[in-house]
């Protein structure tokens, strides 16, 4: 038995090169609550850190923000996925699993 139907046409390849910033808001380093960075305040400052971005919303939920905003600013066909790799203290989805 042979095929007769013809081939799928191949999906272009989409690559977003670039991804829009989804951050929190800025903090003072010296005012948060976490021991880590209050261990280490000295050099942080010394190496000119000052601030940082601090948010309620998971990494997950930055990502697919990041990932939403740069869609919608991208020319062209719309990939059928967004991979995003971020860092956590929090487990994610994945590594759940």
């Amino acid at each position: 038995m042979t095929n007769d139907l013809p081939a799928a046409p191949a999906a272009p390849e989409v690559h977003l090169h670039t991804f829009a910033h989804a951050l929190g808001d800025p903090v003072d380093i010296a005012l948060l609550d976490d021991p880590g960075v209050s261990g280490r305040l000295d050099a942080l400052t010394a190496e000119g850190l000052r601030h940082c971005r601090v948010s309620e919303r998971s990494a997950p939920h930055l990502a697919a923000a990041s990932a939403r905003a740069a869609l919608a600013a991208a020319d062209g066909p719309v990939p059928g996925a967004v991979v995003l790799a971020t860092e956590s203290r929090t487990p994610s989805p994945t590594q759940i699993l």
